[in-house]
């Protein structure tokens, strides 16, 4: 096993280089869209907004966008992503002013998220298959796709932040029997259960290896500071609590994932009490017992736990959730299946062949890891994020081995590896599509000209593609009636409502609503059903009054 000691400078260094040369290439590629903040997802845009709002005087608590919805959306995210933006504009402001702020920090806060991921990667190479695979292994995650996609910059959103606390968590997982070790599982689950949910999977599926370990042989070690460390950040957690603790879902840091995450910290204390027991298949009964009774106690006392997303309309999710990339599951097209899944597949052979030849206890971990984030992406493609990084650690290792033999193994093996290859078969296959994220922030609704146009109109309701949602509050003063976010789920039904009624209903339902302004744009649902609003207004045929045009973009003022 490794210490802090060995080679941390040298990783530290390759970290930060790769970071910085990737960053650097990929803002000169983006630059032009970064100088006008149009981030590359949905989230980001929010997530700015969010900053925003709280640096001009929203309370810490107080996690609503109050512009979002028919009276304002809670969002499923804490302050705690929040942090690492907000503390760069606000140490920058004062010297380059909030515009020039917000534009380095949309740049920086990912590359220092991804230099910290490479860092990680690293430590976990040298303690899972020594130094000789460290190097390679950061250079694959500099390339692994798609997890990458969620360092680039704009790309502000609390998902690369996960990225990282599941990797802390990785690494305790695979150094010594200690601890700190533990500590380290245990602090980072809770920080990313106040992140967000995402990866609540892939972290319950660290405190499993660690109970069924334990179990396994006796030690204990490892278990303590991983509930010692789940404990005290769950205490600790309490301060990011939004004013909406008590919303009725599991969707975010909520009461319910609190709670729920209370019992789970109290299972590792129970099993770790249960690892006195000298014979092992009492230990195997004990801590089995107590996973059950944590699962029945999780069941009665949190039963929203077992389903976030079940209280969703099914019509919303039919027309709306099932359409999001990262949402769908690996094999829903072939494109999402080679483009999210083709690293993380490779990995997983790669890791079945080290663990068949080394037979240690880190590959065989690896594989376990692996095996589950595959299975996480059968049900939801983003699943493939976190498997892409720890995969790179079995392929780097196949890539040190396929060296010796030289030739075209090795270019095998590095093209195997490489996270980028998979993306660009997916997009060679299928270019029209998209395998990079759950959204976009520019869906082609929201041209420059577009957005002053309506900045300059008088304040009030906007109704526009879900998608355009987020970038017309981040850029106008209005209210808008619908964006990409499952809490607002009546707001996107009534957008998509009114652009499947006929002209009249729909202008109708508008002025029911309040809403002021609508936008139009190739990008709206249902333009191919006859006489919908959609089809008219596609036409240039509804009777709203266009405000402005901008190629098949169009703004127009619902007037009475």
């Amino acid at each position: 096993m490794t210490t802090l000691g060995t080679g941390w400078r040298r990783d530290a260094l390759l970290a930060a280089l790769l970071a910085a040369v990737l960053t650097a290439a990929w803002t000169l590629r983006d630059a032009a869209a970064l100088a006008a903040l149009r981030l590359p997802d949905t989230d980001d845009l929010m997530r700015l907004v969010q900053i925003r709002n709280w640096l001009g005087g929203q309370r810490f608590a107080d996690l609503m966008q109050h512009r979002l919805g028919f009276d304002g959306v809670p969002m499923h995210w804490t302050r705690l992503a929040d942090l690492g933006p907000a503390a760069i504009i606000l140490l920058l402001s004062p010297l380059t002013g909030m515009e020039l702020a917000e534009r380095v920090a949309v740049v920086a806060w990912p590359g220092l998220l991804f230099a910290g991921v490479l860092f990680v990667v690293a430590r976990a190479a040298r303690d899972v298959g020594g130094d000789r695979i460290a190097p390679i292994a950061v250079l694959l995650a500099a390339l692994a796709h798609p997890a990458t996609t969620l360092f680039a910059p704009g790309r502000i959103d609390h998902h690369g932040l996960q990225m990282l606390l599941w990797l802390i968590g990785v690494t305790g997982l695979l150094g010594p029997d200690r601890l700190l070790y533990g500590a380290l599982i245990g602090g980072a689950s809770a920080a990313s259960l106040v992140v967000g949910m995402e990866t609540a999977p892939l972290l319950g599926l660290l405190g499993a290896i660690c109970l069924a370990e334990a179990a396994w042989n006796g030690r204990r070690d490892r278990l303590v500071g991983y509930g010692g460390g789940l404990a005290f950040g769950l205490v600790a957690a309490r301060m990011f609590a939004p004013n909406f603790w008590f919303y009725p879902a599991c969707d975010g840091f909520t009461a319910n994932v609190w709670v729920a995450s209370v019992i789970g910290a109290a299972a590792v204390f129970a099993g770790a009490g249960a690892t006195g027991l000298r014979d092992r298949r009492h230990r195997l009964a004990a801590i089995g017992g107590v996973v059950v009774l944590a699962a029945w106690a999780v069941w009665r006392l949190t039963p929203a736990c077992l389903s976030p997303y079940g209280a969703l309309d099914p019509l919303m999710v039919r027309i709306w959730l099932s359409q999001v990339a990262e949402a769908r599951p690996l094999l829903a097209s072939p494109v999402v299946a080679i483009g999210y899944g083709g690293l993380l597949f490779a990995g997983t052979l790669a890791a079945a062949q080290a663990a068949r030849s080394e037979r240690t206890r880190g590959w065989f971990i690896i594989l376990i890891l692996l095996i589950g984030a595959l299975g996480l992406a059968m049900v939801q493609a983003r699943g493939a994020n976190g498997g892409a990084l720890v995969a790179c650690l079995p392929l780097a290792r196949m890539v040190v081995l396929a060296r010796t033999r030289g030739g075209w193994r090795m270019a095998g093996a590095w093209l195997a590896s490489a996270g980028i290859v998979y993306a660009l078969i997916a997009q060679a296959a299928m270019p029209a599509a998209t395998i990079t994220g759950s959204g976009t922030a520019d869906p082609g609704c929201t041209p420059p000209a577009i957005l002053a146009a309506l900045a300059r109109q008088p304040r009030g309701t906007v109704l526009a593609p879900v998608d355009a949602g987020a970038m017309l509050i981040a850029n106008t003063p209005h209210r808008v009636l619908a964006a990409p976010y499952h809490r607002a789920g009546e707001a996107i039904l009534a957008s998509y409502r009114f652009y499947r009624l006929p002209p009249q209903a729909a202008r109708r339902m508008a002025e029911r609503l309040g809403v002021r302004y609508v936008l139009a744009c190739t990008e709206m649902p249902y333009t191919q059903v006859p006489g919908s609003m959609a089809a008219s207004l596609q036409r240039g045929q509804a009777s709203l009054r266009p405000i402005a045009r901008v190629g098949r973009t169009t703004l127009y003022r619902v007037a009475p």
